[in-house]
């Protein structure tokens, strides 16, 4: 051990006994003060203090829509709809999918948890 860095003895580990942290964790990043206006929310427009999980949670939500909205178009196509047609229905899914999720949101904001009663 040099500098109290590392290990105290190296024998039997199989390393040369340096120990290094990982500075790569993920680490929340300091709100700004409510004070300053100048800074953006966190959120974005949103104006939650949303953050990575968040993203990634909304991106999922996309994602599987486009996939169930795929679905559809190709279920149209195989039963030998039009394109005018399909590209018609797959829009109008499309339109009642984000009604539906604004609807989730305004509820979601509105008691301050998911719909179905989870946390935050």
């Amino acid at each position: 051990m040099y500098n109290g860095v590392g290990l105290p003895t190296a024998r039997g580990s199989g390393t040369s006994g340096r120990v290094q942290s990982n500075n790569f964790l993920l680490r929340p990043r300091p709100s700004p003060s409510p004070s300053s206006s100048a800074a953006p929310a966190p959120g974005g427009a949103r104006g939650g203090g949303g953050g990575f999980r968040e993203e990634m949670a909304e991106h999922e939500r996309k994602r599987a829509l486009e996939s169930r909205l795929l679905e559809l178009r190709e279920a149209l196509e195989e039963r030998g709809y039009t394109e005018a047609e399909t590209d018609a229905r797959v829009a109008e899914a499309r339109k009642a999918a984000e009604e539906e999720e604004a609807k989730q949101s305004a509820v979601k904001e509105e008691r301050g948890c998911w719909p179905k009663g989870k946390p935050l």
